[in-house]
């Protein structure tokens, strides 16, 4: 259980897999990964499809702000590997840039090159694992797994009937 009026504390990642396997009538599990129930990979799946949805839109609580990124020793630049988007930052000196990413390397579309002299700073949003989400988030995240879950697989088609729509303004 996620807590209680007395000891509050977040929805973890096992909890919020077991909301999806009870609102489509199937049995909690204790553990994910390997050498958990092969079965929960679906529900793993549909909360992390919903984890990534969310954590694109434009918030504050997995963005750093005006990240320092160095030329390595090839004068590329790597981004973060959990790096969902990003954009120069607007006080420093690159703000004018125009960057994209290819394969891990950042691209300067104005130079039409992989190689950078000097760093640059960029707005970074990141994937975080849930259990590193703020709270609220990881209750969004989870209600929203579950409307869509429980309408995709409820046995005998006796699913939530919502729309895109109505899960977007929940």
């Amino acid at each position: 259980m996620a807590g209680t009026f007395a000891n509050p504390r977040p929805i973890d990642t096992i909890e919020a897999v077991n909301l999806l396997r009870r609102a489509v009538g199937k049995v909690a599990v204790s553990s994910l990964g390997d050498g958990s129930n092969p079965s929960v990979s679906a529900e793993e799946s549909a909360l992390y499809s919903e984890s990534l949805a969310l954590q694109g839109g434009n918030y504050n609580f997995n963005t750093i702000l005006e990240m320092e990124l160095t030329p390595d020793q090839d004068n590329h630049i790597l981004l973060p590997a959990n790096t969902m988007s990003f954009n120069p930052s607007p006080t420093k000196k690159n703000r004018f840039d125009i960057f994209s990413q290819r394969g891990d390397k950042l691209f300067n579309q104005r130079t039409g090159s992989l190689q950078f002299t000097e760093s640059v700073f960029l707005d970074i949003r990141q994937v975080l694992p849930f259990d590193d989400l703020p709270w609220p988030v990881r209750w969004v995240i989870t209600l929203r797994a579950v409307y869509k879950y429980k309408a995709e697989n409820a046995p005998g088609n006796a699913g939530i009937n919502v729309s895109t729509s109505q899960l977007a303004t929940a």
